[in-house]
């Protein structure tokens, strides 16, 4: 089994609904991955970003659904990454990529003391276990 890790920030605030049988919190959570690399004046460049629908179950849906829209957050996939196409107003595809959440942590940035750093990393947030 193969676990996948993705960072990035929620671009909607979570969703949650309810099962109409069983009544399982269900929370779907709109992840914008934004990848950055350094430019050849060594400045950090914003590049695509990555967009992934998670669908998180149970008390991790329940937690996850207090998190606000532009929320940092850490995010442990199950094993089940895959792709839905859709058809837009405008009659062209799309492709949605989605997967179901084991883990996921909101990080909060801590004070740093040069404020020019551009990229993100990790190592200088807390975690915030959800």
């Amino acid at each position: 089994m193969h676990q996948h890790t993705l960072s990035g920030r929620l671009g909607d605030q979570p969703q949650l609904r309810h099962t109409p049988n069983t009544g399982t919190s269900v929370c779907t959570l709109r992840l914008a991955h934004d990848r950055w690399s350094k430019g050849p004046d060594d400045e950090w460049i914003q590049g695509e970003t990555l967009w992934l629908d998670v669908t998180a179950w149970g008390e991790l849906a329940e937690r996850c659904c207090q998190f606000a829209k532009g929320t940092k957050v850490i995010v442990n996939l199950r094993d089940d990454l895959r792709t839905r196409t859709f058809r837009r107003g405008d009659d062209t595809v799309g492709v949605r990529l989605e997967a179901t959440a084991s883990t996921v942590e909101a990080v909060q940035p801590r004070p740093r003391a040069d404020e020019d750093a551009r990229a993100d990393s990790y190592a200088q947030y807390d975690l915030q276990a959800a």
